[in-house]
């Protein structure tokens, strides 16, 4: 099974391994990164989540993310 963590990783790694190509010089190519955050929620409660509450921690774990040097994944 496939963790939130695991997904995000995969898309991170893509975008790190990915030459974009620049707009105004296509011969010369950028290095893209990302961080993300995330939160999972147990399928059983995601009814009684509180969405501000949600983005909340998701907001934090992304700031974890760019905090720890960037290019990184922080799930809670």
């Amino acid at each position: 099974i496939n963790t939130l963590f695991d997904i995000t990783e995969k898309v991170r790694i893509t975008l790190q391994e990915t030459q974009v190509a620049k707009l105004d010089s296509p011969s010369e190519t950028l290095r893209v990164t990302a961080s993300f955050g995330g939160h999972v929620i147990p399928y059983k409660t995601i009814n009684a989540v509180d969405l501000k509450s949600y983005i909340e921690v998701c907001d934090k774990n992304l700031y974890a993310s760019k905090k720890k040097g960037r290019n990184c994944v922080t799930v809670s």
